[in-house]
């Protein structure tokens, strides 16, 4: 969405909503993915849920916390809109990380 904030125009602004939606198509079977890699199979309901839960908080506070920022700009909530993915991405679970030695034990 960071991107929004540099475009200007009807057709530019759906073809960055087309590609954001097809990159975020990605996201959440990544997401499930990870967490039946790190999680036991017993604790899998637990965290699924947790991932829904926390996508649907997401998807009330966004909008909520977009609102409040518009009055200051609209291009305001799309350069907030696309930091917090961001900073999401720069600062991966200690979980995921690769540790030296196990990648190659799981191929």
């Amino acid at each position: 969405f960071i991107t929004l904030f540099f475009v200007h125009g009807i057709v530019p602004t759906a073809i960055v909503l087309l590609l954001t939606g097809m990159c975020e198509s990605v996201l959440h079977p990544t997401i499930l993915t990870a967490i039946a890699d790190v999680t036991e199979p017993s604790a899998h309901p637990r965290w699924f849920g947790m991932a829904r839960v926390s996508s649907s908080a997401g998807q009330i506070l966004g909008p909520a916390c977009g609102a409040l920022l518009a009055p200051v700009s609209l291009s305001s909530v799309f350069l907030a809109g696309g930091s917090m993915p961001y900073s999401a991405v720069t600062q991966p679970l200690p979980e995921l990380r690769i540790q030296p030695g196990t990648f190659s034990s799981r191929l």
